[in-house]
């Protein structure tokens, strides 16, 4: 039984009736001597049965689906994150700010970097950046801060065919 528990993991799609043929020609068993109803109830009881297999799959991709586009540099998001406070040569202190470009994808972090400000130039930076090492991007996900909303942003994006997609005004669970 072990051995078939570890085949129906290693292939799920297996049906009762390929596993107990596989452990047949393997030598595992006589031929005949096992039957498809006591080889589907022990299978059962290890959490591997065809109805347990099936509610499995159907929750993994519905979990799944909800938080990731289906291929790279389809979406990105953006944002702009506050980051340490850095104390000057004379004693003051700078704020620093995150400005990030991540693939929803593959999570990978395109483009980050800090800046000392906010402007909209930092985020410019950072879509050109981005563009420059990964190429082209289909949408980008953004918030609805000043610096994303601007029409400079707007217009050198269309430009490149990069459509811009801005989060519902409140809605901060869209932004995670």
């Amino acid at each position: 039984m072990e051995q078939a528990v570890q085949l129906k993991r290693e292939v799920p799609k297996r049906s009762v009736r390929q596993i107990i043929k596989v452990l047949e020609l393997e030598g595992f068993a006589e031929p005949g001597v096992l039957r498809p109803s006591t080889m589907q109830r022990h299978l059962y009881d290890a959490g591997l049965g065809k109805k347990q297999m099936k509610r499995y799959a159907e929750k993994r991709a519905a979990s799944s689906r909800r938080f990731c586009r289906a291929h790279r540099m389809e979406l990105l998001q953006g944002d702009i994150k506050y980051g340490p406070e850095l104390r000057t040569t004379d004693g003051g202190l700078i704020k620093t700010y995150l400005s990030s470009l991540i693939d929803d994808h593959s999570r990978y972090i395109v483009q980050s970097e800090f800046y000392d400000n906010q402007r909209r130039e930092i985020v410019k930076d950072t879509f050109h950046k981005a563009v420059l090492k990964a190429g082209k991007f289909d949408c980008a996900y953004l918030d609805n801060g000043v610096q994303y909303t601007s029409g400079h942003l707007g217009k050198a994006c269309a430009k490149l065919g990069i459509r811009i997609v801005h989060a519902k005004p409140g809605a901060c669970q869209s932004k995670g």
